[in-house]
């Protein structure tokens, strides 16, 4: 795996802080790809970029992104940080040619970047080997997994609106398969509660009623749903 030749240090991270939030306009490009290098270092980091890329974006050359990106260690970084932006969009419910216009834009900027090996995108942030990294792995969100990292935590803030749903099949399958197999028996709910509530009651009621390892057991909101392997012991 290529890196960096420097880590950023606690004074550059300040300093990176202290441009996305002071900004009046679109940072340059070069200074927005190493920033998304960085970011793999801060999930406050990444963030704030992504606020700034959805803000900006009418005002950023897309083909100088996409040059400094392939120019970069890891390209596949600046990929992350626009589908987080294209959720951001979405949660702000913004006006569909926009989101067209958007979409297209960040296509230019894509176009032959290639993604990630399949590793962390957060780089220090848990042990190897360790719970948090397994559960990066196996409940990965699909901004992450659609370029080759593993994450879980979507990196919008708060106050941007509705909740983003980007878990994605494999990772709502894998966090179902663990409830199950710790707790033998569990309701829609605790299931909404393991997925972070990242997706809506009817998704994990269809979720549950489709997996092959689970038993759905009564009816309506007093339904259960047993691990079948539990039944053949």
């Amino acid at each position: 795996m290529k890196g960096l030749a420097a880590i950023p240090g606690p004074a550059e991270m300040a300093r990176a802080y202290a441009k996305l939030q002071g900004a009046k306009g679109a940072l340059a490009p070069e200074r927005i790809v190493r920033m998304a290098q960085w970011s793999r270092f801060d999930p406050r980091l990444l963030e704030q970029l992504v606020s700034h890329l959805a803000l900006y974006w009418e005002d950023i050359s897309p083909l100088a992104l996409r040059k400094g990106a392939l120019a970069s260690p890891w390209p596949a970084t600046l990929a992350v940080v626009l589908e987080h932006a294209a959720l951001l969009f979405r949660a702000g419910k913004r006006e569909r040619q926009e989101l067209q216009l958007f979409s297209y834009w960040s296509k230019m900027i894509t176009l032959g970047i290639p993604p990630a090996e399949n590793e962390l995108y957060f780089i220090g942030l848990s042990a190897f080997g360790g719970k948090r990294a397994r559960e990066e792995a196996l409940y990965s969100s699909e901004p992450y997994r659609k370029w080759g990292f593993f994450g879980r935590d979507i990196a919008i803030q708060k106050w941007s609106g509705d909740a983003p749903r980007s878990l994605s099949l494999t990772a709502r399958k894998n966090i179902a398969l663990d409830l199950a197999k710790r707790e033998r028996r569990f309701t829609v709910g605790a299931y909404l509660f393991a997925c972070g509530n990242a997706i809506s009651r009817r998704q994990a009621e269809r979720d549950l009623g489709s997996f092959s390892f689970l038993d759905p057991r009564g009816k309506n909101r007093a339904r259960v749903y047993v691990y079948r392997g539990a039944l053949d012991q």
